[in-house]
């Protein structure tokens, strides 16, 4: 249930996309994608609930992740559109706003492998019409992209790096978005983020990627599935709350440098993460495979762009994993 609310009026137009709008506002922040791992934490962020008087929610709702909206806390007005954004975003969503959040994405790495282009018609589309809409209406646009379109071996990879020819289409697919919001036109506000793997706990939470997968696969007492090449790979991940807190920093203080930023709050190896897990009181075992996009680079990546514009990265991965580990708990056996 929405708490807190006021005005609700719901609306079913002609194309079946369910309209929720809960109240006026006056700073107004729009997050697609906003019922997601990310999205679901972000319009809960402290800061953007004290800053925004209404956070639109741009959601296709495909992965039934309802109970992201439950519990809302009190301070903005939400609305939510039910909309599957790949078919194009009205320019009465985004006018007006104060600034788009783009997170809306098929996030699967390994099955864009065996679908390429699946994946481009869905992320690449969306984007697309997501950044035209915004500079059509003039508004600034938050793109969420990924550190996994390094390929450098190099010590450490900064913004700089030119070593970008990533194996998985996702990747790739996240290259070209870069390129399409980055290429429109110049007076638009914007900026582009490479985020490091996410970990952390989330009101819609997944475990598909690295850390938390590891907690779920030992929590249940399954084998830790690890790549054959990547036991001492380092490579850059970033807890949620560093997420969150940036997102919602840039659009709160209006920082649009019109260039890619990396966010990454450590870099570490699968041999830490497991250290980690084990470290929180659960045992472990390892199951070593093969993946269509493994690879043997490792790298640490700089956020020194990021914080030279005021960025702070404070997560901590042990405690994340902690806190994950604790909420499956009942599954572990002690």
């Amino acid at each position: 249930m929405l708490t807190g609310k006021l005005d609700t009026l719901h609306i079913q137009n002609a194309l079946g996309e369910l309209y929720v709008y809960l109240g006026g506002s006056q700073v107004r922040i729009v997050v697609t994608g906003g019922l997601g791992h990310i999205g679901s934490a972000l319009i809960r962020q402290r800061d953007l609930i004290q800053s925004a008087d209404e956070i639109v929610i741009v959601d296709d709702l495909s992965q039934q992740r309802f109970s992201s909206v439950f519990d809302l806390p009190s301070g903005p007005k939400y609305s939510l559109i039910q909309r599957d954004v790949s078919h194009g975003l009205t320019p009465a969503v985004t006018q007006g706003a104060d600034a788009v959040i783009h997170l809306a994405a098929i996030t699967e790495p390994v099955a864009s492998m065996s679908d390429p282009e699946w994946l481009y018609n869905n992320n690449l589309r969306i984007t697309k019409h997501v950044s035209d809409t915004c500079a059509s209406t003039g508004t600034p646009i938050v793109f969420v992209s990924t550190t996994s379109v390094y390929t450098s071996n190099q010590p450490l990879v900064d913004e700089s790096s030119l070593d970008l020819n990533p194996s998985s289409p996702y990747a790739k697919c996240k290259l070209e978005e870069e390129s399409y919001i980055l290429d429109n036109p110049e007076d638009h506000d914007r900026v582009v983020f490479r985020l490091g793997t996410i970990f952390g706990v989330s009101p819609g939470m997944r475990f598909h990627t690295a850390v938390n997968k590891f907690c779920w696969q030992a929590a249940m007492g399954e084998p830790i599935e690890v790549w054959s090449t990547a036991m001492d790979q380092r490579r850059p991940y970033l807890a949620l709350s560093d997420a969150t807190d940036l997102l919602a920093k840039t659009v709160i203080d209006s920082i649009y440098p019109g260039d890619v930023v990396n966010a990454v709050t450590c870099d570490t190896t699968v041999r830490e993460v497991i250290a980690a897990i084990e470290a929180a009181g659960v045992s472990t075992t390892l199951k070593l495979v093969d993946s269509p996009i493994m690879n043997t680079l490792s790298y640490r990546t700089s956020s020194e762009k990021a914080k030279n514009l005021g960025y702070q990265f404070q997560g901590n991965l042990e405690s994340d994993i902690a806190e994950t580990l604790q909420l499956l708990s009942g599954f572990i056996k002690t």
